[in-house]
């Protein structure tokens, strides 16, 4: 098991990212800036390559609490906004996060 807690955050987002990458050869790391709308991962779908599947990456470890699950929503939505102003199209969305959930908060 990888101690999330005593990782630091960028530490965290490399680890999940190069994960990502033994999975999904072609995904490509965006480098962090302020026009990057919280992309950390864009990768083309592997049933329609003309599309790609975004994955965000966030240092939440532990039990998500209700800020951060605001920051998760507004981060989808500028997901969203920097997508259209760029013309890619969305397949799909991931959030990637070290969390540790109790059973109530999957119902969440």
């Amino acid at each position: 098991m990888v101690p999330w807690s005593e990782l630091e955050p960028d530490q965290a987002e490399t680890l999940l990212a190069v994960l990502l990458y033994n999975e999904h050869h072609r995904a490509v790391r965006v480098r962090p800036s302020r026009g990057d709308y919280g992309i950390d991962v864009l990768n083309p779908n592997p049933t329609a390559p003309e599309t790609f599947d975004v994955y965000q990456i966030k240092y939440f470890h532990g039990t998500l609490t209700a800020s951060q699950k605001g920051q998760v929503e507004k981060s989808f939505r500028r997901v969203l906004i920097g997508l259209v102003r760029r013309g890619i199209p969305l397949a799909d969305w991931y959030l990637l996060a070290p969390v540790d959930n109790t059973i109530d908060a999957q119902r969440d």
